[in-house]
């Protein structure tokens, strides 16, 4: 999955999508360890994948709380 899949993605199916590739990590830890698979590439690319969900879902947190500080600023020198 690209990135530009994973941005557009609401935050709902993104935490949906982070438990089950970290599931898949672990089972395919487990394959690997008890030789079941060989291709240990699967394990890089489901790590690579964990941190991209994780980076949009902070940047998204980061944004929110952003905005809602601006909000906060605003009002508060309406007030004034």
């Amino acid at each position: 999955m690209k990135i530009k899949e994973i941005i557009q993605k609401d935050d709902k199916s993104l935490n949906k999508l982070l438990v089950e590739t970290k599931s898949k990590l672990v089972k395919d830890r487990f394959k690997i360890a008890s030789k079941e698979m060989t291709n240990v590439s699967e394990i890089k690319k489901s790590k690579r994948m964990i941190a991209k969900i994780e980076t949009i879902i902070k940047e998204r947190v980061i944004m929110a709380r952003e905005s809602s500080e601006s909000q906060n600023d605003k009002e508060a020198g309406e007030k004034k």
